[in-house]
């Protein structure tokens, strides 16, 4: 446990307590922070406290991913309860209010969440100016740490899978159980009203709760012919897990031990752990070593150049975010993505590069093309704002991640997709009308 943690401050305070501020990770089980913190409570003999803080607003999401987070906090209180150990909500400006709490109960210590984006690296560099103790960072994310993986962006998959396979026998092994507090213990009333009145997603509840039935329903039913119908949209073959891992409800290692000792066919399990692994690893990576995750800068110098040829180039159709965000073009396949996006809070695997390179070809250029994907992914996918959106978006509009492909008009180098491509690998209409039955609209006008 100790090669997840790193000590990014070091501070000069004889305190009462440690903190756990919980961000990243909102569970109780399988939480190597929460372990960590845990761990040093015990060895120093302070209290050890959990802190949530909500904030109004998180780049751009919309009131439904709110309201699945909020749907999984209770549960936390509960089962951190259950361990004697004491949940505190705060809201407003993290960094300010767990530092102000660090201050009110005497902390020694705080253990934060690795997180790569940008928002989350500035609110821990935040903590460390306002607060006088010490800050560990622990990644309870990824099976191996990202630190420890490398130390440098990596080029594409290939170039990562070996540094993670040398290391993941030291890291996919059972997490300890976290033992309960002892003594008696101010547990804090929270107040989860703010979540009540917000919209529910129809499709997805959030929670631990809710996520574990959904590993048991993938490993019983679904993973079998995870190899085979995976990038079928039309079959409900996926795990559907990913708004449960962004938010931390479940981990990686959870799943991925699960998953390797299932009963299933071992092509298919092959095939799931990469994908959970390597690729999810892969965009961690990707966001913690490149600021510019989210935009054109994001490029490798040959999809630079293309970009800069391709961008010249006009375009058949061109909308404006607007008309992206209402579905209102031209293609019902590609409006059919962007309303399964709107409806269940989540686009099929498959489906999501294509609504990403259509947008790239009706955009002016790669600029307004990261833009406005970026836009709708973080404000009405359940798993946006998170650094596997981040790099399937970078991936589809500029080829991060991938190679040069022979040129062709608008994309230039970068891998194209077109309406015929899908119709070759699935029944357009059969998901076309899945989306549309989803809707609740029947056999009328598609949407």
């Amino acid at each position: 446990m100790n090669e997840r943690a790193v000590n990014i401050k070091v501070g000069n305070v004889d305190g009462k307590s440690v903190i756990y501020w919980m961000s990243r990770e909102q569970r109780a089980e399988a939480n190597f922070g929460l372990l960590a913190a845990s761990e040093y409570a015990k060895e120093h003999r302070l209290t050890l406290v959990v802190t949530f803080c909500l904030v109004s607003e998180f780049l751009g999401a919309a009131p439904e991913a709110f309201a699945f987070m909020g749907e999984g906090l209770p549960e936390v209180e509960a089962d951190l309860k259950a361990k004697n150990i004491p949940f505190r909500l705060l809201h407003g400006h993290p960094p300010t209010k767990v530092a102000g709490f660090a201050k009110e109960i005497e902390a020694q210590a705080v253990f934060v969440d690795f997180d790569p984006l940008r928002i989350k690296r500035a609110w821990c560099s935040e903590l460390l100016l306002q607060f006088a103790g010490s800050v560990f960072e622990v990644d309870s994310h990824n099976i191996v740490p990202t630190r420890l993986a490398s130390g440098k962006k990596e080029f594409a998959a290939y170039t990562i899978r070996p540094k993670i396979n040398k290391l993941l026998p030291r890291f996919l092994v059972e997490p300890p159980e976290l033992a309960a507090e002892e003594g008696v213990q101010k547990l804090y009333e929270n107040d989860f009203s703010v979540f009540e009145s917000l919209p529910k997603n129809r499709y997805f509840r959030g929670g631990r709760g809710a996520a574990l039935p959904k590993l048991k329903e993938f490993l019983d039913e679904k993973l079998d012919g995870y190899a085979r119908d995976r990038n079928n949209p039309t079959k409900d073959a996926q795990s559907e897990l990913s708004p449960y891992l962004h938010f931390g409800h479940i981990s990686s290692l959870e799943i991925a031990l699960a998953v390797s000792g299932a009963k299933a066919n071992e092509e298919s399990k092959a095939a799931f752990l990469e994908e959970l692994i390597v690729r999810k690893e892969l965009a961690d990576n990707f966001c913690f070593y490149c600021e510019d995750y989210d935009n054109e800068n994001s490029l490798e110098p040959w999809a630079k150049a293309n970009m800069a040829i391709t961008d010249e180039e006009p375009r058949e159709y061109i909308y404006s975010q607007e008309e992206f965000e209402e579905a209102a073009t031209h293609d019902e396949l590609w409006n059919t993505a962007q309303n399964e996006l709107k409806l269940k809070g989540k686009i099929h695997g498959y489906m999501r590069m294509y609504w990403a390179k259509k947008i790239l070809e009706w955009t002016p250029g790669t600029k307004d093309a990261f833009k406005i994907a970026t836009y709708l992914n973080d404000r009405y996918a359940l798993d946006g704002r998170d650094p596997n959106g981040y790099a399937g978006i970078a991936w589809s509009i500029g080829g991060v991640h991938d190679r040069a492909w022979p040129p062709r008009k608008v994309f230039g180098k970068v891998r194209y997709m077109n309406y015929n491509g899908c119709k070759s690998k699935f029944d357009i209409k059969k998901y076309i009308l899945k989306i549309k039955e989803l809707s609740g609209k029947g056999q009328g006008e598609l949407f």
